[in-house]
């Protein structure tokens, strides 16, 4: 048993492994969030993006490796760790029978709030997720982007140093995601927030931080170069190079590698928008099994005057 340190930050995961018979669910995930990071963890369905937050949120036991949560680990000490974890999972876990407040002062019980503290944290976080109008209401009468925030209020409610949101914006219209990303970029100044999701774009607006995970394997992590809470690497002018690969790639894997600006699918292969070395873009590329057949730099934008011609090739798997 490992002893805790003081001043650890939020979160420290060490080789997080999770098997189910022969099969690897999870697989030597390691992870180190400060207060203020709020992680987007992209992935496709089934990469293992619930398991393994299932996994930090005490909900199951990982095979191999620690986390340690504000200084507790979650294996020797789950009471201590879980008091300092908020997780909202897909779908929300909440009561449809009953009304907005009296559900929030039901769950603030849980933690051990009494009735002055727990009437506190819900008119905090009745305001904080913008939920002060539907109070009086009935879970079962909301929306989904009501219920979503019922969720992330339940989560809030305890303050706690790590936030897991899984999927919390399935179903979501623009302006509540917008709201959403707006609330969880306010809480991440006091915790640090992982967020999931198959969608990259849900997570650009919010995160500090990217990570790709494909089968259970966390395959790429970096900072959020579009987000403007965060720096763009120094010294590197964005540059658009053209590729084309043997196999079908996953576009939103694409876009979370390091350096990655933009990528837009063109008739022939993809166009992408890149702050680094090359060298390093078809290292990853090739990494990730897309079998790599060109990189090159387009000078011009494609159909322009000028501009040179690429050879066309279809992105299916190559005879």
């Amino acid at each position: 048993m490992t002893t805790p340190q003081t001043d650890t930050p939020p979160l420290v995961v060490r080789q997080l492994t999770l098997h189910r018979g022969q099969a690897v669910i999870v697989a030597d995930l390691a992870l180190r969030l400060q207060t203020g990071d709020v992680l987007g963890l992209v992935g496709a369905n089934g990469a293992g993006k619930s398991t393994t937050l299932q996994c930090l949120a005490g909900h199951l036991s990982p095979s191999e490796g620690e986390v340690w949560v504000a200084g507790h680990n979650l294996v020797d000490a789950p009471a201590s760790a879980r008091a300092h974890i908020g997780y909202l999972p897909d779908p929300p876990s909440l009561h449809n029978e009953l009304r907005v407040s009296r559900h929030l002062r039901a769950i603030a019980s849980l933690h051990g709030l009494k009735r002055a503290a727990s009437d506190d944290a819900v008119a905090r976080v009745l305001e904080l997720c913008r939920l002060t109008d539907a109070a009086s209401k009935r879970i079962a009468h909301l929306s989904q982007g009501y219920r979503q925030r019922v969720g992330l209020a339940q989560a809030l409610l305890h303050q706690p140093a790590v936030l897991l949101l899984d999927e919390p914006t399935n179903g979501l219209d623009l302006d509540s995601q917008d709201q959403f990303a707006e609330t969880v970029r306010a809480v991440s100044a006091h915790c640090a927030v992982i967020i999931s999701s198959h969608h990259l774009s849900d997570l650009r607006a919010c995160c500090n931080r990217m990570a790709s995970l494909t089968a259970g394997r966390l395959i790429e992590q970096h900072n959020n170069t579009l987000n403007p809470r965060r720096d763009t690497h120094a010294g590197r002018e964005p540059e658009t190079v053209f590729i084309r690969v043997h196999q079908p790639l996953d576009v939103d894997a694409l876009q979370c590698l390091r350096g990655v600006v933009s990528a837009t699918a063109e008739r022939d292969g993809w166009k992408i928008t890149y702050r680094g070395d090359t060298a390093e873009l078809s290292q990853a590329i090739a990494e990730r099994g897309w079998g790599l057949r060109q990189l090159s730099p387009m000078l011009f934008e494609p159909g322009a005057a000028g501009a040179k011609s690429t050879p066309s090739v279809s992105l299916e798997p190559a005879p």
